[in-house]
């Protein structure tokens, strides 16, 4: 049950006092009295109550003025004060709700609405000191969630670094190996792929750590075609067996004013993806639309899970089927210094994700026209 509540009662009148005390003592309460304004605030500064009533005509002082000091001292200005008066004008009560009154009782006074009033009071102080509680330990939780996060971030971004030698070093003695049988050549083709998607992946880590606040897209006119097909061809040796389609809508511009290299990582790391998953086609559709230039990016495989795709852009999320928390975040980063949107696309038969880039404004003019 813990301890009962404490309870001061300011109050000049004896019989008042002998009431109350009998009444709030009987109910379980731990009863304080005090016959005047002084007394009364010696005693809630010496020992805080969690509840006060408040006679206001009180001999050495008035009890609006007993209630506004109790508001302005910080110990004492989140306890409950309950005013007792005769006074019933509209003015008098809203003259102690602004003196910081939680309550206005009126004498002659029933002893059980006292206590229903008082158990309201002490039930609405009990909530408040537990969500204040409650706040202080989500304060202290975020604290150490903000430490442990740097912490993670730091040692990622360590990692990542050490990592790129290492892989580095297997690529170029991948590289070197020379007169082996045609099958060890292809083995030797996909193992530098997979090396290449690993370098990517740990370059996209370490961009997305230095540019936490948004990308900055350093745009040049870059041939689409070329961007589109060279992109898919150095992901060819990663895809045996997969049948991977590029279509280029023929309204598209020949000319894309981007950054040349994070749309090519965009368009690898959504490729990869969709390699990773195909049965058994993978492919690239590019189409002009009025809010820019579409591209699409898919496959046959079981598509992304309809509770994921709101998140499955967020960083270090990696899901159930898609990516490994890194390289759509980034890709989310690139598209939108673009201007763009990336999404998952609800339109396909499978699995897929679009992004969409603003072009150039004469080509949104035709297109509206």
């Amino acid at each position: 049950m813990g301890n009962p509540a404490d309870i001061l009662v300011i109050d000049d009148t004896v019989a008042n006092l002998r009431l109350l005390r009998g009444v709030l003592g009987h109910a379980g309460y731990r009863v304080r009295v005090a016959p005047t304004g002084e007394f009364g605030l010696a005693a809630a500064r010496s020992q805080r109550p969690d509840l006060i009533l408040l006679d206001l005509g009180l001999p050495d002082s008035d009890g609006m003025d007993i209630c506004r000091e109790l508001k302005r001292d910080p110990e004492l200005m989140d306890v409950p004060v309950l005013i007792l008066s005769a006074a019933t004008s509209v003015e008098r009560k809203v003259e102690a709700f602004r003196a910081g009154a939680a309550d206005y009782i009126t004498k002659p006074f029933s002893p059980e609405e006292v206590l229903a009033r008082m158990e309201t009071h002490l039930r609405v102080r009990r909530y408040q000191s537990e969500l204040e509680r409650t706040n202080e330990r989500l304060d202290k939780s975020m604290i150490q969630l903000s430490e442990l996060q740097r912490q993670r971030d730091q040692l990622v971004s360590m990692l990542a670094h050490d990592l790129r030698s290492p892989l580095m070093a297997v690529r170029f003695s991948l590289e070197g190996l020379t007169g082996l049988p045609a099958a060890a050549e292809e083995s030797i083709v996909l193992a530098l792929a997979a090396t290449q998607q690993a370098t990517s992946m740990i370059n996209d880590l370490l961009h997305l750590r230095r540019n936490e606040g948004g990308f900055r897209a350093d745009r040049q006119d870059t041939s689409l075609s070329k961007l589109v097909r060279d992109t898919v061809w150095m992901l060819r040796p990663t895809a045996p067996g997969l049948e991977l389609n590029v279509q280029i809508a023929a309204d598209c511009p020949t000319s894309l004013s981007c950054d040349k290299g994070l749309i090519a990582r965009v368009l690898s790391n959504l490729l990869a993806n969709s390699i990773r998953h195909a049965h058994s086609e993978v492919s690239v559709e590019v189409s002009l639309r009025p809010e820019g230039l579409h591209f699409g990016v898919g496959d046959d495989g079981p598509g992304v899970p309809a509770g994921e795709k709101d998140r499955i852009f967020d960083l270090y999320y990696s899901g159930s089927h898609r990516g490994h928390g890194v390289g759509l975040a980034f890709c989310r980063m690139a598209v939108e210094a673009h201007g763009g949107t990336i999404q998952v696309c609800d339109d396909r038969a499978h699995g897929g994700i679009c992004f969409t880039i603003p072009v150039a404004e004469p080509i949104q003019e035709a297109l509206r026209a």
